[in-house]
């Protein structure tokens, strides 16, 4: 060595690579994140849809169904905390608020009811909490 600037030289040369390596982990910690965000919102929105089947399989006869004030109503008991579970040996769980709601939608038709269907899921285990909402209109000949 006929000086020092060659360990300047590396010191910077170390610095640059622990700048890169660490700008590198940062990446790919975000990336995770976002992946498993965006699974979680696919989940809700799977929950909420499951909701909505529900509703399409209704037959005429069960319209009361949807009727808020109805003793049959299928969402007096909302909003209801749902549980699945995943894995191999359903080892993972998450937890989803389940709110419902029913309206029926006024309008001059003499031979339809129509019903406005609300369903709104939320997970608030993570920051920032997940959120989803699925709209349907189910109809009924009159």
């Amino acid at each position: 060595m006929n000086d020092y600037s060659d360990i300047f030289y590396l010191m910077a040369a170390m610095m640059v690579f622990s700048m890169l390596t660490v700008n590198t982990s940062t990446s790919f910690l975000r990336t995770s994140q976002i992946t498993l965000q965006s699974d979680l919102e696919y989940r809700a929105i799977a929950v909420a849809q499951d909701e909505i089947d529900q509703v399409k399989l209704l037959s005429r006869d069960k319209e009361n169904m949807l009727i808020s004030n109805h003793v049959s109503y299928i969402y007096k008991t909302y909003p209801k905390t749902f549980t699945p579970e995943y894995g191999a040996s359903n080892e993972y769980s998450e937890n989803f608020t389940v709110a419902a709601n029913s309206t029926r939608i006024v309008e001059n038709d003499p031979l339809v009811n129509r019903y406005l269907v609300t369903v709104t899921v939320t997970q608030n285990d993570t920051k920032p909490a997940v959120t989803a909402e699925l709209t349907f209109i189910k109809a009924f000949e009159k």
